[in-house]
């Protein structure tokens, strides 16, 4: 018998990692949610289930909503959200579960995130009100509830942007404890490669003859690329005694932060791992160097990703004009 769903591999869809259940409700209508499998086999049990759960809380199979706290009601047994998320619907529930599910509007979001206790930002609402909201009335909208709606966010201000600075990184270098500590760092202000590939780097991937390092780059599902080393790098990799295996003793990134965190605090430099990727990056941009070889530098699938980083060099060029005025 013909599944009435299929499953999507992991990479079909841009920056996924997982299978993807797809499929139609038994109403016809098509949903596609993510399994949180990478294992074929795992996959397909889950899929399984997912699909069991779907067609149980389908509108079509059971009452009808008929009121806002109706279609939440039905979008929590099919989503199953969080904690957090769940106090959030239940907030939203309080100031607007009686409306019916056809006539909630843009209007009513807005009233009720006028009632928010505390400090209030773009942010703050969107999270607490806004994507809760739109997530059940998407849900209703699917489940054939209510007619389409467009749900406008709260403007936010633009994310603050770090870049690393030389100074900082050198301040950090000499008062890190370890000599691989010191290597990690200077590696990540050097090469600028993510912190995630970083840490897998084995020797037997470097030429220190040919200054070369052969990076796996975890977010293009395994794909190598040659990069140069430089110098200083070149030299503090040939000082390391021993050099076999992985070249850095941390296997994950949290076991980076227990160290770099109390270090950052006793310097009183601000730091992440990823702020000295965009420093690398926007030099690169400063020095007019072409976006091909900066997007090959960086390890990017697409051009796009590294133009992002180009808007950064313009942002910190226009800083340094004000600050010249």
């Amino acid at each position: 018998m013909r599944q009435p769903y299929t499953l999507i591999p992991p990479g079909q869809r841009r920056g996924n990692p997982f299978y993807l259940l797809r499929g139609r409700k038994p109403d016809g209508r098509q949903f596609e949610v993510t399994t949180r499998c990478t294992d074929a086999k795992d996959a397909q049990r889950t899929a399984a289930l997912i699909y069991a759960q779907i067609v149980a809380n389908s509108p079509a199979a059971g009452a009808v909503a008929r009121t806002f706290r109706d279609a939440a009601d039905a979008y929590i047994r099919w989503r199953n959200p969080g904690k957090a998320d769940l106090g959030r619907i239940e907030r939203l529930c309080e100031r607007l579960g009686t409306k019916a599910i056809g006539e909630v509007s843009q209007d009513d979001l807005v009233m009720a995130a006028k009632q928010h206790d505390g400090a209030v930002t773009g942010a703050t609402l969107n999270r607490e009100y806004t994507r809760p909201f739109a997530a059940i009335l998407h849900y209703a909208r699917d489940a054939g509830l209510r007619d389409d709606i467009r749900i406008r966010a709260f403007p936010e201000r633009a994310p603050v942007v770090r870049v690393a600075e030389r100074q900082g990184v050198s301040l950090l270098i000499s008062n890190a404890a370890t000599e691989p500590q010191r290597l990690l760092l200077l590696w990540l202000w050097e090469l600028g490669s993510r912190i995630s590939d970083t840490i897998q780097v084995e020797w037997s991937s470097i030429d220190l003859q040919a200054a070369t390092v052969r990076l796996r780059i975890g977010k293009r599902r395994g794909h190598e690329a040659t990069l140069p080393l430089p110098e200083t790098l070149v030299v503090a990799l040939g000082n390391v005694p021993s050099r076999h295996g992985r070249v850095f003793p941390w296997s994950t990134r949290s076991g980076v932060y227990k160290w770099l965190r109390p270090l950052c605090a006793k310097t009183g430099v601000t730091f992440r791992p990823h702020d000295a990727r965009r420093a690398l990056a926007t030099e690169q941009f400063d020095a007019g160097s072409d976006p091909r070889l900066v997007q090959e530098l960086m390890g990017h699938g697409s051009l796009k990703s590294t133009m992002r980083y180009r808007h950064v060099a313009v942002s910190k060029m226009a800083d340094a004009q004000r600050k010249r005025g």
